[in-house]
């Protein structure tokens, strides 16, 4: 938290800090606008202001010229015009985001335009993602979670954040037990971010343990996935370590280094209300979560989540996985609202929620800034 305020109140770097700080507070502000609840318990969502929402999210986002890599990006861009160059160039960047590239040149061959139309796609399928569960989330404390957690990071990972909002878009399918569009969706983000593996891991997981005979063994499985948590947090180091070894993709991560054991305070604190909140779920007697489905993909997706964000204590590079399981933040919170305000009054753990989002925002940005290079802030 210190970051931050040592951030805030730098010569430098305070006009965007507070400038970052406003466009949380405006976009918490526009989401709680996109739906209300009436004294009848009805849920109102209100399409205007939903692409209000948008449009000033992608403001800031589609044309900022910040981020360490977003010059590799517009690099990328004016290398991969042709079928032709993706033959020629081998590189750490996947084939499929060289060819979103290569058609994205029938619309513009400028870099800067280019970028910032892959931009606009990342941020619009995370709002088909929201819009799809419209009827199951509050959408302005699923926002601050984006927002604190994500949003900020996209100005300079680019192509994770693209995958993530595509495996964000399979969850809201996965929901709805439509799974082998999850499953493409995972796919595809693969092909776009190869980090996107872990999703499609999980996706696996999920799948053997509630969609095969296993299932009748569905009340063992938390037992088993926290003895795996332990398991993977003591061994997990070591396997990544024997992959850099034997020049894992190419020695395209040997810039990596492992380091000994921690466990991360702030992990535990950032995971502790989703596993509150599914506790409290699983306890309710009137528990109709997504037809009782939800409980267990939020259960499989925060308990592997929670591993990888204790494991990139050790590896750093796993951060980078982390936007492939916030649902447990973007979902599951807001959906746990979303179902109580209807029958109960929520503003009580309403406002903890924002105080939680808010820390998290305030934590987030301060420990991205100076590593991402987020600042200071100029349009291109």
């Amino acid at each position: 938290m210190s970051e931050y305020f040592n951030l805030l109140f730098s010569p430098l770097h305070g006009g965007t800090i507070l400038l970052y700080t406003l466009i949380f507070i405006v976009a918490s502000i526009l989401g709680n606008k996109v739906q209300y609840v009436t004294r009848n318990g009805q849920h109102i969502f209100s399409m205007k202001f939903f692409i209000c929402l948008f449009l000033f999210l992608c403001a800031f986002y589609v044309f900022n010229d910040v981020g360490i890599d977003t010059d590799h990006y517009r690099t990328y861009y004016l290398e991969f015009v042709t079928p032709q160059d993706v033959a020629d160039h081998y590189g750490a960047v996947e084939k499929l985001y060289q060819y979103l590239n290569i058609v994205l040149h029938v619309i513009t061959y400028n870099e800067y335009i280019g970028v910032g139309i892959i931009r606009f796609i990342q941020l619009a399928i995370l709002f088909v993602a929201l819009y799809k569960l419209r009827n199951r989330i509050n959408i302005g404390l699923a926002i601050m979670a984006y927002m604190a957690f994500f949003y900020y990071d996209s100005f300079n990972l680019l192509r994770s954040s693209l995958a993530g909002s595509i495996c964000l878009l399979g969850m809201a399918f996965l929901y709805e037990k439509k799974i082998f569009i999850t499953l493409a969706l995972a796919l595809l983000a693969y092909g776009i971010h190869h980090s996107a593996i872990f999703f499609v891991v999980t996706l696996l997981l999920y799948i053997i343990c509630y969609h095969t005979p296993i299932r009748k063994f569905k009340k063992v499985v938390p037992v088993v996935a926290v003895f795996a948590l332990f398991v993977v947090l003591n061994i997990g180091a070591n396997i990544i370590n024997q992959l850099l070894a034997a020049d894992f993709a190419n020695g395209r991560y040997d810039y990596v280094e492992s380091h000994g054991s921690v466990m991360g305070i702030f992990i535990l604190l950032k995971y502790s209300i989703p596993f509150l909140i599914l506790h409290l779920i699983n306890k309710s007697k009137e528990n109709n979560y997504f037809l009782d489905s939800a409980w267990d993909i939020d259960f499989i997706w925060t308990i592997v989540g929670f591993a990888l964000a204790l494991l990139a204590y050790q590896i750093g590079m796993l951060t980078r996985a982390a936007i492939y399981f916030s649902s447990s933040f973007i979902f599951l919170l807001p959906n746990y609202i979303y179902t109580k305000e209807a029958i109960s009054r929520t503003n009580v753990t309403k406002f903890i929620f924002v105080l939680y989002f808010m820390f998290m925002y305030i934590t987030t940005i301060g420990n991205l800034y100076n590593i991402s290079e987020l600042g200071p802030f100029k349009f291109i």
